[in-house]
This record gives C-alpha cells, structure tokens and sequence, in this order.
C-alpha cells in the first residue's frame, strides 16, 4: 500500500527512497490505464501501460538528466527495466530455472512466453526484483537486451 503523495513527474525531486519511487511508479501506470485504451477499445493491461512510463522515465531522468544530475543519481537505482516480450523473451533464456520457478507459476496462458497484455502488477513486480537484484547500481542496464536482441 502506498503512503506516498506524490502524483505529477515533478514529483521525482521529492522521491527519497525507493518505495516512494515504486509508489510513484505505480501512480504514473494507474493514471495511464484509468485513462487510456488499446486501438481494440480494451483497457490497457498493467504490463501495457507500464512500458510508456518506463520509456518516458528512462530518457527523462537517465537519457536527460532530468530534473537535474544529482536526482538522476539517487533515481538510478530505483528506475525500472521498460518490460516487453523482447526483455522477457531474453531473460527468461538467460535465468530459465527463475523464469520456470517466479514467471511460469503466475502465467495465465500455457505459452512459452509472455506478451504485455498477459502482464499484471504482481509478474511486472517480480520482473523488477530480479533485475534490481542482478544489477542493484542501474537495473536499466538489462535494457540491453532489448537493443541487442530486436
């Protein structure tokens, strides 16, 4: 449950730890799904909407350095991995016995891999976990692998 205020991207100076940030975050991604919808007149999936909100974060705060370096710094740690089956298919091939024990259980659908609709907040969670725990200094790095593998 988040205890945090904050609302609005200008909000990130204010962000001092990393459950604020993951409160933030989750803010951003209900704001998108309460308010927008897929070209099919769908609401967007947790998975959906979190991917424009990582993107927008990663270029504004690292890509930009925005608000300003030293925000940048402190926000690094807690920015999350933008997810889509690009990311998932990639690491799921490189942590199978993680993919098969965290991913594989919560899986709605019996497919080898799973697509952003299929995404919902507690899979997207486990995502992020990993990829903080691998590289605690800057999980975006795992971003490579989309670059590497599209």
């Amino acid at each position: 449950m988040c205890h945090f205020k904050l609302t609005h991207y200008r909000d990130l100076p204010k962000v001092d730890s990393r459950d604020a940030f993951d409160c933030l975050h989750d803010r951003y991604v209900q704001k998108l799904m309460n308010g927008l919808e897929t070209a099919r007149h769908k609401s967007l999936s947790y998975g959906q909407a979190q991917k424009a909100v990582n993107v927008f974060l990663k270029v504004y705060v690292d890509w930009a350095g925005k608000p300003n370096r030293a925000i940048r710094r402190r926000l690094l740690p807690w920015l999350h991995v933008p997810l889509d089956s690009i990311i998932m298919k990639g690491v799921g091939r490189s942590y199978p016995r993680w993919y098969a024990r965290e991913i594989r259980p919560l899986a709605r659908r019996s497919c080898r891999y799973l697509s952003l609709p299929m995404v919902d907040h507690e899979l997207y969670h486990r995502w992020q976990r990993l990829f903080r725990e691998k590289w605690p200094p800057k999980p975006l790095l795992f971003d490579v692998v989309w670059a590497m593998n599209r």
